[in-house]
């Protein structure tokens, strides 16, 4: 059995149930550089202001399934009348603020030309590994300046905190010797 001390020892804060602890061991840090999974990272994080990852997490299929797969050229195509009807589901994050943040970023991306894959690569030329998950901070130089390239570009509800949560999930930023998962 894992005691609170392990569980906190070997899991970031947010991992706190079934569902976050099966996102950690399984995609967490795993993430194919993708303009899709990536754009899906970031979409997760604009949806987890003010929620638990329980509850992202919980409604991500339906999300998903909204948002095309988060291809960009879909997701850029929504109209805000099916977005405002999307507001009714609830297998939905229903913050319609949310949901149009997501497809503006969608036309900014494309607008700009942004290739999220060579933005976070370029940012993070080597992986940056920590010794503990205590290690993993909320914030890192290159995150920081793939923030400011994204509000540049217009993109909303992208913070520095969200961007370096998504370099993390990509494995750019990872903990060297995980023992997630030893005593489960």
């Amino acid at each position: 059995m894992t005691t609170q001390q392990e569980t906190t020892a070997t899991y970031p804060g947010w991992v706190r149930d079934s569902s976050t602890r099966d996102y950690f061991e399984k995609e967490w840090g795993k993430v194919p550089l993708s303009e899709e999974t990536i754009f899906e990272q970031l979409c997760l994080m604009t949806f987890q202001l003010g929620l638990t990852f329980t509850t992202v997490l919980s409604r991500r299929q339906a999300l998903y399934n909204l948002l095309g797969g988060y291809n960009l050229e879909k997701v850029a195509a929504l109209e805000d009348e099916v977005l405002e009807q999307a507001t009714q589901n609830p297998a939905i994050i229903r913050n319609f603020y949310k949901l149009k943040a997501c497809r503006d970023n969608a036309r900014a991306l494309i607008e700009h030309d942004i290739d999220l894959a060579d933005l976070f690569l370029n940012a993070f030329c080597r992986p940056i590994t920590v010794d503990t998950v205590g290690d993993l901070p909320r914030t890192h130089e290159a995150s920081d300046d793939i923030c400011r390239s994204l509000r540049l570009a217009g993109l909303r509800y992208i913070g520095p905190v969200g961007v370096c949560s998504v370099a993390q999930a990509l494995g750019l930023i990872q903990v060297r010797l995980a023992t997630v998962g030893a005593n489960s």
